[in-house]
């Protein structure tokens, strides 16, 4: 099933606030003065609440959330399987809790839920229960049975194979008329995106980023996320509601040092890629 993904190279501060595994030590510690310097950045370039988190995951999945593409690929798979004569449910997923699209649903996410992690979000529906039975049904049949199951599901392919084009996941994967689906487009994007993390813009603002989270009393090492910050403490036997505290309040500190540092400049760079691909592929520009 299809799913939206963003390049780990600019994550940092925007929606998974990872820092890029290329950065050395010395880029983790800026000097004072270029700490003054970037401080001026948030006042001019800060967002609103309404604007989105990731142009590019808007673009990838035109404008929808990923249980919303998962499940439009489900029931075309569901449905063409059907009328091929074979039981088959649509493994519907449905999160508990909605995706932040906007910079004001994120901030309310990170101070509400943290990461998720141990803050007690409800994992929702995965579509576990309807994948196990359609499994059961395929174990009912027979040999020859089970091979033309596959054949009409995905061509009889391997799992990390493109299935064939004429089978059922080809065709639920044609439900989703979205850039994500275009293998041209993500190519070029990625590719993007990679040069966008290179940029002495973006680093110089994770810089900052990582700069704001230590003096709040969170240092990174190389390559370091906010998350582990948490998971270390859970390493080491931590109680569950100190495990809670301390997401939140790092999310927190996290979502504020980005809103003063990466976040804009992450988003302005992803805009330039969304202008870029729209004007080579004016197809994905509605």
């Amino acid at each position: 099933m299809a799913t939206l993904v963003v390049t780990a190279a600019c994550s940092s501060g925007g929606v998974g606030t990872t820092a890029p595994d290329h950065l050395d030590e010395q880029t983790s510690h800026p000097s004072e003065a270029s700490s003054a310097e970037n401080a001026g950045l948030s006042a001019e370039n800060a967002l609103n609440d309404t604007d989105i988190v990731s142009p590019l995951l808007e673009f990838q999945g035109g404008g929808a959330v990923s249980d919303e593409i998962h499940n439009a690929e489900a029931r075309a798979v569901s449905s063409c399987m059907q009328e091929r004569g074979w039981s088959f449910e649509p493994p519907l997923q449905r999160s508990a809790v909605a995706e932040p699209r906007t910079i004001g649903e994120l901030r309310e996410y990170r101070a509400t839920y943290g990461y998720g992690m141990f803050t007690g979000v409800e994992p929702g529906e995965d579509g576990t229960a309807a994948a196990d039975r359609n499994h059961l049904f395929y174990l009912s049949l027979s040999s020859d049975e089970q091979r033309a199951y596959r054949e009409d599901l995905n061509g009889d392919v391997h799992a990390n194979e493109r299935p064939a084009d004429d089978s059922c996941e080809s065709i639920g994967r044609s439900a989703n008329q979205i850039p994500l689906e275009d293998q041209a487009v993500m190519r070029e994007l990625a590719a993007l995106y990679e040069a966008a993390g290179q940029s002495t813009e973006f680093l110089g603002a994770v810089d900052s980023w990582r700069q704001c989270l230590s003096d709040r009393g969170y240092r990174l090492v190389q390559g370091e996320h906010p998350t582990e910050l948490i998971e270390q403490q859970a390493d080491v036997g931590a109680e569950a509601t100190t495990l809670a505290a301390l997401e939140i309040d790092v999310a927190v500190a996290d979502f504020e040092c980005a809103a003063k540092t990466t976040m804009a400049v992450l988003h302005r760079l992803e805009s330039q890629i969304v202008q870029r691909l729209v004007e080579k592929y004016p197809e994905w520009g509605s």
